[in-house]
């Protein structure tokens, strides 16, 4: 404190030392100002906040201190600072939109609030009282983010299951087609590319899915650095001849995921790390275990604290900016001509699902690094792998089919019939219903779609078994069977075929529902 300052004295003389005591214990920066801008006094806090002894502080200009220009660079007129109006025109003025400069010239967001002094009714300076706000501003921003990711991510999901009825009739069609083709027919190759198109759009319905956190996934305990070392050598051929890579992987890694997925994930973070460098240049993909403590947590919403496995993917290339960073991990965000822009959303998806956290750190010209953490797990069996499926069997039973788009409901027809099954169609849960009340004494099973205008898949289940008891359910649906069972529990009793479905598999699942005892 300057102490030796007259208006400091005053200020003594009047508030008493308690008073001074209060002032120089707020964890607030506090100081004075003259009706010219200079600083009349301040607390240790406000010198600190912007890198000054007290000493130096006092007596300055404050707007040529810490307020000369705005958080874009572009300087900001002392005639225009806000916090002058408290002794020019009396009023209190408030802002946590601005910024201030420490002596260092860096600076930070701020809050604060600039008060008139009043001395027998004359005004004769103002008070201001300021905050810190960087960390807190952060933080609104990466919840912000995150709260967007979530929003976003159910619109992936919505898009993801209207995609799936169009992939329905677009690959179920084909397969019929490729069954009944001769093998040296001149048109079988042009279907073949078709269905082979199909299949690559499935695939991105299913990026879509795992985005959303809605796809089906078989986790179990599995080395993280195992799978990298798997995919070492086809790593190699997809970056190319120009660019290096280098796998280090000193600790095991062990996660509980979905192999499949954690492939996908090593996959896309390479392949977004070599299309940034079109020129050539270096990938480095390191697997370690790291500990994350409760401050790091607490500093990036979706973290949590404790044992993780830390997959880093670094790159030489030109690094991105701060607005390319903040958009990155959005479903059909690209910088690339002809990118999809589902690989890095899709790497979101897989990671948060498995209660994971992922950073980036970018700048231009300077590379970036990709970090994915998941949480470690013990080590755990193995499962055996599945048995190929048996063959399917045929069916002379009928089967009450109810789907509200019509080219699926059509291609669903011509499976079930060439199956040897009797098919009566309805397009909605009324046509379904008025079918049940009067249609054949024997319907052995209701295939229904669960998303449906009016009343859904799932309340025309409860229905048609109050009027027939030993009818067998199937539901359908874009969505998937978690999904469905998110928002009604009651679907977990119920068997589920997923969109979109194959020829083999309709015929499968269908018979096997029949088969149950």
């Amino acid at each position: 404190m300057n102490e030796g300052d007259p208006f400091l004295r005053t200020f003594l003389n009047r508030n008493s030392a308690v008073a001074w005591m209060i002032l120089e214990s707020a964890g607030d920066g506090i100081f004075g100002l003259d009706t010219e801008g200079r600083i009349t006094f301040t607390n240790s806090a406000a010198a600190a906040l912007l890198g000054y002894e007290p000493a130096d502080f006092v007596g300055r200009h404050s707007h040529s201190t810490y307020h000369y220009s705005r958080a874009d660079g572009t300087p900001y007129p002392a005639e225009e600072c806000p916090i002058y109006a408290a002794y020019r025109t009396g009023t209190v003025h408030r802002s946590d939109a601005d910024v201030f400069w420490r002596k260092d010239g860096t600076s930070f967001d701020v809050e604060y609030t600039s008060t008139p002094i009043l001395e027998d009714g004359r005004i004769t300076g103002a008070v201001v009282v300021f905050r810190d706000i960087s960390e807190r501003r952060r933080f609104r921003e990466r919840m912000s983010q995150v709260e967007k990711m979530t929003a976003v991510g159910r619109l992936a999901g919505g898009v993801a299951h209207d995609f799936n009825n169009i992939l329905t009739v677009i690959n179920g069609y084909c397969q019929l087609l490729l069954t009944r083709m001769d093998p040296r027919d001149p048109w079988r190759p042009m279907v073949e590319e078709v269905n082979a198109a199909g299949e690559r759009a499935a695939t991105l319905t299913r990026q879509l899915l795992v985005f959303s956190r809605k796809q089906e996934i078989a986790p179990r305990v599995l080395d993280v650095a195992s799978i990298v070392a798997g995919m070492e050598k086809m790593l190699r051929r997809l970056i190319g001849e120009d660019v290096d890579l280098t796998v280090a992987t000193p600790s095991p890694g062990r996660v509980r995921a979905d192999p499949g997925q954690i492939e996908q994930v090593v996959m896309n973070l390479v392949v977004n790390a070599r299309d940034a460098m079109p020129g050539g240049g270096q990938i480095t993909i390191e697997v370690e275990e790291v500990e994350l403590d409760a401050g790091y947590a607490a500093a990036h919403p979706g973290a949590r604290p404790g044992p993780h496995v830390l997959l880093t993917v670094t790159d030489t290339g030109g690094g991105m900016s701060e607005e390319v960073r903040a958009h990155l991990f959005e479903p059909f965000f690209t910088t690339k001509e002809k990118g999809t822009g589902l690989g890095l959303s899709t790497v979101y998806g897989i990671v948060r699902r498995f209660d994971g956290h992922i950073s980036v750190t970018s700048e231009p010209g300077r590379g970036t690094t990709m970090r994915a953490y998941l949480p470690r797990a013990e080590a755990g069996e193995v499962p055996a792998a599945p048995a190929p499926p048996p063959p399917v069997a045929r069916g002379k039973e009928t089967v009450l089919l109810v789907e509200d788009e019509e080219a699926v409901r059509r291609l669903a027809r011509v499976i079930l019939e060439s199956q040897g099954y009797a098919v009566i169609e309805a397009a909605d849960a009324r046509e379904a219903l008025h079918a049940i009340e009067t249609g054949p004494a024997a319907i052995h099973l209701l295939l229904t779609d669960t998303v449906m205008p009016g009343m859904g898949g799932l309340q025309l289940a409860r229905e048609a078994r109050d009027r027939r008891p030993d009818l067998r359910i199937l539901l359908m649906s874009g969505y998937t069977d978690r999904t469905l069972v998110d928002r009604e529990p009651e679907a977990a009793d119920l068997p589920f075929l997923q969109k979109p479905f194959t020829v083999a598999g309709l015929a499968s699942k269908v018979r096997e529902v029949l088969d149950r005892s």
